[in-house]
C-alpha cells in the first residue's frame, strides 16, 4: 500500500515541476531582459509652486533602483528588490524660477540606463 502512496507522491511532484517549469518559462518571470528607461513629465513649463509629475518605467533584469533627480537639489529614489520590470511616479515643486535638467536613472545588473527632461519653471 505504501508503494502505490509514494508513487502518486513522487507523480503529483513530477507533474508540479514540469507545470512550474513550463510556467516559468516566460521571460518576465524567469528570464533576462535588457535594461531601459524612460520617463515623461506632465508639464515642462511650471510655475514656481506648481507640482509636476514624472512617470517612469524601468525593465532589466534584477533591478535594484530608480533615482529621479530634480536638478535642484531634490532626489527621490525608489528601491526594488530583483523585480524585471517597474514603474511608478514621483511629484515635485520647484521653488524658484529657472531651466533645470530632470534627470532618471535606472539600476540592474546590466548596469545603468537614464533618460533626461528639461523643464522651465516660470
Amino acid at each position: 500500500m505504501q508503494n502505490g502512496i509514494v508513487s502518486k507522491i513522487s507523480v503529483t511532484l513530477l507533474a508540479i515541476t514540469l507545470l512550474g517549469t513550463l510556467a516559468c518559462l516566460d521571460d518576465s518571470i524567469t528570464g533576462t531582459r535588457e535594461l531601459s528607461f524612460s520617463m515623461t513629465i506632465d508639464l515642462t513649463t511650471p510655475t514656481t509652486g506648481q507640482d509636476i509629475t514624472v512617470s517612469f518605467d524601468a525593465t532589466g533584469t534584477g533591478l535594484s533602483s530608480v533615482a529621479i533627480d530634480f536638478g535642484d537639489g531634490v532626489v527621490e529614489t525608489k528601491t526594488y528588490v530583483g523585480p524585471i520590470e517597474v514603474g511608478g511616479q514621483a511629484t515635485h515643486a520647484y521653488s524658484s524660477t529657472g531651466v533645470f535638467i530632470v534627470r532618471g536613472e535606472a539600476v540592474a545588473n546590466a548596469g545603468v540606463a537614464s533618460d533626461e527632461i528639461t523643464v522651465t519653471v516660470n
